[in-house]
């Protein structure tokens, strides 16, 4: 475990205080929740489910407040500055 610590210290990963520094989070607000929407919205064309649609708007939007109400405040607390 320690080895597997390391290497992702030489990489720059586990000790950065510059968010923007990793990329996936210099080219979208949320990565994570990016794939769970395109995840979603696949689901509802390939079931062509009428309610995976209206769940999958939901959580865009929740995921929308998330980000922006919650996450966000604390990142920029964290890191300080502008974390986009």
């Amino acid at each position: 475990m320690a080895d597997f610590s390391r290497s992702w210290a030489a990489r720059g990963i586990r000790s950065t205080k510059n968010i923007r520094g990793l990329w996936a989070l210099s080219l979208v607000r949320n990565p994570v929740v990016i794939c769970l929407i395109v995840t979603a919205a696949g689901e509802a064309i390939y079931f062509a489910s009428f309610g995976i649609a209206v769940f999958t708007l939901l959580g865009m939007g929740f995921a929308q407040y998330q980000v922006t109400k919650i996450e966000e405040p604390r990142l920029h607390k964290r890191f300080g500055g502008n974390i986009r």
